[in-house]
Order: C-alpha cells, then sequence, then structure tokens
C-alpha cells in the first residue's frame, strides 16, 4: 500500500502547475487592482471635500446665477458620497462618478476664464483649478472600479477618459469665440444731427473712460427715457453690454439695454472704432 500512495503522489505532482520562485512574476493577490482603485478614489474624494469647500462658501456669499442651487447641493452630496466609499459601499462610487462629472461641467467656465484672464492669481490655483483637476481625476478612476471586471469594461473606461479630458480642452476653446455680460455707467449727450456721443466708465468717479458714437434714433429716445438729465447729459448708471472676446482680446462690444429698456436693434462697434481705455472690460 506505501507503493501505491507513493505513485499517486508522482501522478498528483505531474499535473499540480509550476511554482518559480522569480519575483518578478509573483501573483497580485485577488482584488489588488481594485483596492488601488478604492484607495485612490478615496485620497482624492476627502482632497476633492476639502478644496470645495472654499467654492461652496463663496457660492453661499455671492451666488453664480442659475447655478447657485445646485452648487449648495452638490457639496453635501459629495461628503455623503465620501463617508459611503469609506464604509465600501457600492453606491458611494456611482453617487461621486455622477457628481465629479456634475462639478466638473460647473466648474469649466470658471476654470477657462481663470487661465485666459487670471492666470496669474496664485490663489484661485488652490481654491479653484486643484478641486478642479481633483474631480476631473475622479471621472475616470471610479469608472474604472465600477467597470473595470465587466465585459466591455476597457472600452468604457476609455470613453470615460475621452470625456475627463474633453472638459477642461472645451473650457479653453470656448474662450475662442465668447460674449461676456457687464454693466457700465454711461453718460448720453445728443446733438442737433442725432448723434450720440456716449461716455462709459465703470462708475461715476472712475478715471477709466472710453467713447462711442451713433446716429441711433432709438439708442437717444431710450437714453432720453431712462436716463437722468442733468447739464444737457443724460446719465444712465446701468448700461448693459455684451463684450466679444477672442481669447484675451477685445473683438466687439454691444449696447444690449439702458436700465430696464432693452433696444429693438442692438448697437455694436468693433474694438478698433473704441476710443479710450478699455481695460476695466476684462471678465
Amino acid at each position: 500500500m506505501p507503493g501505491d500512495i507513493f505513485v499517486l503522489s508522482i501522478r498528483h505532482l505531474r499535473k499540480a502547475p509550476l511554482v518559480t520562485c522569480n519575483p518578478k512574476m509573483t501573483p497580485q493577490p485577488p482584488g489588488h487592482t481594485a483596492l488601488r482603485f478604492r484607495l485612490w478614489i478615496l485620497i482624492i474624494a476627502v482632497i476633492n471635500v476639502l478644496s470645495l469647500f472654499s467654492v461652496t462658501i463663496t457660492t453661499f456669499s455671492w451666488g453664480t446665477g442659475n447655478t447657485t442651487i445646485i452648487f449648495l447641493f452638490l457639496y453635501p452630496a459629495l461628503i455623503v458620497s465620501t463617508i459611503l466609499i469609506l464604509a465600501k459601499r457600492h453606491v458611494g462610487y456611482m453617487l461621486t462618478l455622477g457628481i465629479s462629472l456634475a462639478y466638473a461641467v460647473l466648474l469649466a467656465r470658471h476654470v477657462g476664464q481663470y487661465f485666459v484672464f487670471d492666470f496669474q492669481n496664485s490663489v484661485l490655483l488652490l481654491v479653484l483649478v486643484l478641486p478642479f483637476m481633483m474631480t476631473i481625476a475622479l471621472i475616470p478612476l471610479t469608472t474604472a472600479f465600477l467597470f473595470i471586471r465587466q465585459k466591455r469594461g476597457n472600452a468604457i473606461i476609455a470613453f470615460s477618459i475621452i470625456i475627463a479630458l474633453s472638459i477642461p480642452l472645451f473650457s479653453l476653446a470656448e474662450r475662442a469665440n465668447m460674449n461676456y455680460q457687464s454693466s457700465v455707467f454711461a453718460e448720453f449727450t445728443i446733438d442737433n444731427k442725432g448723434t450720440v456721443n456716449i461716455t462709459c466708465k465703470p462708475q461715476p468717479s472712475d478715471t477709466r473712460i472710453f467713447y462711442l458714437t451713433s446716429k441711433s434714433k432709438e439708442l437717444a429716445d431710450v437714453a432720453k427715457a431712462k436716463g437722468t438729465f442733468l447739464i444737457d447729459h443724460y446719465y444712465v448708471a446701468n448700461t448693459i453690454v455684451e463684450k466679444n472676446y477672442r481669447f484675451r482680446k477685445l473683438h466687439s462690444l454691444t449696447i444690449k439695454k439702458l436700465e430696464d429698456k432693452g433696444l429693438r436693434l442692438p448697437l455694436t462697434w468693433k474694438a478698433e472704432q473704441i476710443k479710450g481705455d478699455i481695460s476695466f472690460l476684462e471678465p
């Protein structure tokens, strides 16, 4: 019987897999890749929670127009999703992916303006660019964690990488031809021939001034109706203008409204037709 046991042992060894001591071929433990993804997602999510706090407080204090409510809703949702990731809940990763996409889209416009107009502001590098980059990084990372074992996981991950890279690229590309609205203080004078001379400045006491001229009867009528008349001048404190920029260069300026009265035919001037200091028009 011992002989039979020996023969069976030899046969078993022949069928056993070859074991190597080469350290380069040491197999990874099960779930090792997923564990690394989870660790990186958790670290970046925590950094995001900390860095987005300033953005949330600023939004709460000053608002961001129509997106204010969305910003204020996303931050507590991000905290919840980070806690769920810490608790190893699958829904936490799905929630983080959705929140990251939303934040990336909302912050893209502000980041684009930073790189075009505010690049020298080092403070914004920490309070705006850092959370934006962390948000972008979370998109492919959470996608990889969720779909890496799926049949079409590689294609989905590749698509998420393309989306993540396209968002910052789009935020810069849209600045190639973009309109910005702002308000200026304007003084209108109208001569006997119907020519409207316009003096624009940020506020009444400011010395930065530029000048425009027009023969628009509509503009003259609206200036008279909405302006405050004083010594041959009509003063309009809230003149809404639309500025068209090609990256950092002003291309044209359009007067859209005087106070609450919009022009039926908005008036546009090319940059070379504007005389004076236009530096304050930058967004």
